[in-house]
């Protein structure tokens, strides 16, 4: 009987001994908590990188879309500019609106305001012009008088001199933005197609005004030059 009871309790010592036990816990489900915590907190970081990918897309599909706009779109371009401009915001149609308001008003000037700009410039043009004869006079030990002044070679120096300051006065200031003193003070301008005139341009109209005055200065009167190469002279 008792080699029985020790064998017994030998094997029961040997079951204890390879029995695995676990935590109670784990049977009665307070080990729920923890493994929820770590299910949430992975949903929310693959919720967080999913959102962030639909921002991603959303900046592509911006960035298409700009660069789309300035894609050549040939016959049908006007229709795609005012689908665009049906989109355009409020903000910038007021400044639009306001771009307009600050457009620069022109009318073409009359022929007294024209007269007036060019009595201006042809009197700078000839004290120029009288300024160089004297200083060429003296120059050449010339003695200055009347009869040297009105002289066959005084006469030629000074008809040399106003067709050379003429032609360069004209020409160059006509073509700039700032236009000569005379137009400059009564606000004129030339303009072809509403735009400054070329320099070559500038010749060929000064040209034509200079051989005029073969005619008593008639064709410039009569705004010939004007006709012939299709310019106009605004007033700002």
């Amino acid at each position: 009987m008792q080699e029985s009871d020790r064998v017994s309790d030998q094997d029961i010592d040997k079951l204890l001994e390879n029995f695995e036990f676990s935590a109670i816990t784990d049977g009665l489900g307070f080990h729920h908590s923890v493994g929820e915590t770590s299910k949430v907190e992975k949903s929310l970081k693959q919720k967080a990188n999913e959102l962030d990918q639909d921002l991603q897309r959303h900046l592509k599909n911006l960035k298409s879309k700009k660069t789309d706009s300035h894609l050549n779109r040939g016959d049908l371009a006007p229709f795609y500019e005012q689908e665009d401009a049906a989109k355009k915001p409020a903000e910038v149609i007021e400044d639009l609106i306001e771009q307009e308001k600050s457009v620069e008003t022109i009318t073409a000037a009359s022929s007294s305001q024209r007269l007036g700009a060019w009595t201006i410039d042809m009197s700078l043009v000839l004290i120029l012009c009288a300024i160089t004869t004297l200083l060429s006079f003296y120059s050449a030990e010339i003695p200055v008088n009347m009869k040297s002044l009105f002289s066959d070679a005084g006469t030629t120096l000074f008809l040399t001199m106003m067709t050379l300051y003429y032609l360069l006065y004209f020409t160059v200031l006509d073509a700039t933005e700032h236009s000569t003193l005379g137009k400059r003070i009564f606000g004129l301008k030339v303009l072809k197609t509403m735009k400054p005139i070329s320099l070559s341009l500038s010749l060929r109209r000064t040209l034509f005004c200079l051989v005029s005055f073969a005619l008593a200065g008639l064709p410039t009167l009569l705004k010939t030059q004007d006709m012939f190469f299709d310019t106009v002279v605004v007033k700002k």
